[in-house]
């Protein structure tokens, strides 16, 4: 196996792909419960952490992860289609 196979690749921020994850990550952070969407920063004011785009995995899914979730100061990673 091809071990560049298993590096992230990033979508470039401003473009279409970059703008269809955040969206996607909206809808998912909707779908948990964690917030209605609108707000992608979710900012934990104690650790400051916000969601931060980790890059596309192997498999095609946007990835991102928030280290210190308001809801819970736990980590969430998320991974979606876009």
């Amino acid at each position: 196996m091809d071990p560049r196979s298993t590096m992230p690749t990033f979508a470039a921020r401003g473009s279409p792909e970059w703008d269809a994850a955040w969206a996607a990550l909206a809808a998912a952070i909707q779908t948990r419960g964690l917030g209605d969407g609108s707000d992608l920063e979710q900012a934990n004011e104690a650790y400051g952490e916000v969601w931060q785009y980790m890059g596309r995995d192997g498999d095609g899914r946007q990835c991102f992860r928030h280290r210190a979730h308001p809801s819970n100061d736990e980590r969430i990673h998320i991974r979606v289609n876009a």
